[in-house]
């Protein structure tokens, strides 16, 4: 009986991962359009390298989207992009102490009114559209 259960919950598990990847398959997005962004994130001068920046919509609904910034780069391609609109957005950028040690926790190096406690802004109104940022320490 033990064996029947198993084999159950496995099918389940099966079924499940099925259906969430047929959701990724070719749909269409019906929503507002969507923007290419991209752009530069500096902090005290230095590019960001392996940080995060997030656009969050200023009012409710809308979309959120976010990227990886690498040595100081970042792009949203269209289809990821943010919706045409006002933004908030944050910038992460979290080093460990000891990169070998994976059990250190990173540490913020952005002050948090650039990130948890955000003061920047962004309008997105055309794609593709340059967002940089020039983060002063």
């Amino acid at each position: 009986m033990k064996k029947h259960g198993m084999g159950r919950a496995i099918l389940g598990s099966l079924a499940l991962t099925l259906v969430s990847l047929a959701g990724c398959g070719g749909a269409s997005y019906d929503g507002p359009p969507r923007a290419e962004v991209f752009g530069a994130v500096t902090w005290n001068g230095e590019p960001v390298d392996g940080g995060t920046i997030n656009f969050f919509p200023a009012t409710s609904g809308g979309r959120t989207a976010g990227a990886t910034i690498e040595q100081g780069k970042y792009r949203l391609e269209e289809a990821m992009g943010p919706e045409m609109g006002e933004y908030n957005v944050m910038i992460n950028w979290g080093v460990k102490k000891n990169p070998d040690n994976l059990d250190d926790p990173l540490i913020e190096q952005i002050p948090p009114e650039y990130n948890k406690a955000t003061t920047l802004k962004a309008t997105i109104s055309e794609s593709p559209q340059e967002v940089s940022f020039a983060l002063p320490q």
